[in-house]
């Protein structure tokens, strides 16, 4: 029976920081995903794009782009966005997040309880986890740890609904959370579901899922914490919420579930490293048989 790969897309072009979601991307093509960066700039929408990762850009989209992703929305696709705080210059970006009433703001969330962050830093904080199909075994049997999260925002009901979006809460801070630019307390959504119903005449309403973190730092592979290096991606249940997301995105739900940890992971060898394993497999085992055949016929010829 063949197993189908789904297309998972990382945006780039605009000086995204991959290279630190490469835990979070071997994880992907473990759970029989189809992982590729795509840059809009270059190439057309792949068809079987069956979630695109948009994460924090150093620059902001151009028109061209943000009209192919629009028409990826407009056909029913589903988005994930790890987006931290970003500049009010950055309008075509945020005019994609329009589309969904959403809007991330300045700032970061920090917390006064010490049982809600990680011992003397406000900065890593544990939030709250609400249920969702996402998340229905982490809000039993785990945790999770937000790091420099910013805080979202969403339009008025009247302006959601005339956008056809329902809203599902996922992570939310703490009420003893607070804004570090305005020292506003708490709670404050730092994860959230948006379905968009698009409408088309003559055709089937089409849905539209995004859902975003306000926080890219939990899915990377290593940051600092004191004098530490940790990786967000694999503490806590971490790991479980971004695979469980893309799972839930990418329409198959029997994957969202607690993962155990097998320690391993994908390993492509080089072309040299596999000429060496080549040589320990096979070549070195049929020298020592031969040597051993040499061995034997000159012993017997000394006898």
């Amino acid at each position: 029976m063949q197993i189908l790969s789904l297309g998972v897309y990382f945006l780039t072009g605009h000086s995204e920081k991959l290279s630190k979601l490469s835990a979070f991307r071997v994880y992907l093509t473990n759970e029989v995903n189809d992982v590729n960066s795509l840059d809009l700039m270059t190439s057309e929408f792949p068809q079987n794009c069956d979630c695109l990762i948009l994460t924090t850009p150093d620059s902001d989209y151009n028109e061209l782009e943000v009209n192919k992703i629009k028409t990826y929305i407009n056909n029913g696709g589903n988005i994930l966005c790890l987006i931290d705080s970003f500049s009010k210059d950055f309008v075509n970006l945020q005019s994609i997040l329009d589309l969904y009433g959403i809007s991330v703001s300045d700032g970061t969330i920090r917390e006064t309880d010490s049982s809600k962050s990680i011992p003397n830093d406000a900065r890593f904080i544990i939030p709250d986890i609400s249920y969702h199909k996402i998340t229905q075994y982490i809000i039993t049997d785990g945790s999770l740890m937000f790091a420099d999260s910013s805080k979202l925002d969403l339009a008025d009901d009247n302006k959601l609904d005339e956008l056809n979006i329902e809203i599902s809460t996922l992570i939310e801070s703490s009420d003893t959370s607070y804004l570090s630019t305005t020292n506003e307390k708490g709670p404050y959504k730092l994860g959230i579901e948006a379905q968009k119903t698009i409408s088309l005449e003559n055709e089937e309403s089409k849905v539209s899922k995004l859902i975003i973190y306000t926080n890219s730092k939990f899915a990377q592979d290593s940051i600092t914490i004191g004098n530490q290096n940790v990786s967000p991606f694999t503490i806590y249940s971490n790991k479980d919420l971004l695979l469980n997301t893309v799972s839930y995105l990418t329409n198959k739900d029997s994957s969202i579930t607690i993962r155990k940890n097998t320690n391993s992971v994908t390993y492509t060898a080089t072309k040299e490293q596999n000429t060496i394993i080549l040589l320990i497999i096979f070549i070195i085992p049929l020298l020592i048989i031969f040597i051993g055949i040499v061995v034997g016929f000159v012993r017997k010829r000394k006898k």
